[in-house]
């Protein structure tokens, strides 16, 4: 039993390294269209992505046993606080969560206060855009097209990554 859960700590720990630059970012030569499948917003709301058009949106998709996504979600909630001001938003997303009322009482208790937590019942949403892996996020314009897509974690609040991500929303402007 020891020995299993120090495996299980170095897994953890060696899973939530994260790179301090966005080169792990796949971005794509000509925008993709994002699905039009739904989802839930946190007082439990059919929406789908074009609720969101005209913001840039950073949307990420996270398991309640992933370790790294979970390690993630209060970067991602520090991120949001910190872009307020600006026209970037952070949609999180859980396929695997039983309900909404129970990712309500998540965020409250990991005290995710700028963050709202979204529900995709059955995971249609991510099996729509290919997910293949935990967590994924998406990178999309205010036009609703997918214009990058990133496998795994980054620093989300480095200062560096930071200016990136305004510069990218700044640069996808709707035209």
């Amino acid at each position: 039993m020891k020995k299993y859960i120090i495996c299980l700590f170095i897994i953890f720990f060696a899973s939530i390294s994260k790179a301090a630059d966005v080169k792990k970012i796949n971005f794509f030569d000509t925008p993709r269209t994002v699905t039009k499948t739904s989802f839930y917003n946190w007082q439990n709301q059919k929406v789908n992505i074009d609720k969101f058009k005209n913001k840039f949106v950073i949307l990420n998709i996270w398991s309640r046993s992933c370790a790294p996504c979970i390690a993630e979600l209060p970067e991602l909630d520090k991120l949001s606080a910190k872009l307020k001001s600006k026209n970037i938003k952070i949609i999180t997303i859980s396929p695997d969560a039983q309900n909404i009322a129970y990712l309500n009482k998540l965020y409250f208790k990991w005290h995710l206060s700028n963050l709202y937590p979204y529900l995709d019942k059955g995971g249609r949403f991510a099996a729509a855009i290919g997910q293949i892996n935990f967590p994924t996020t998406l990178f999309i314009n205010q036009n609703g097209e997918e214009i990058g897509r990133l496998l795994g974690v980054i620093d989300w609040n480095d200062e560096n990554n930071i200016k990136y991500f305004i510069n990218l929303e700044n640069n996808n402007r709707k035209k």
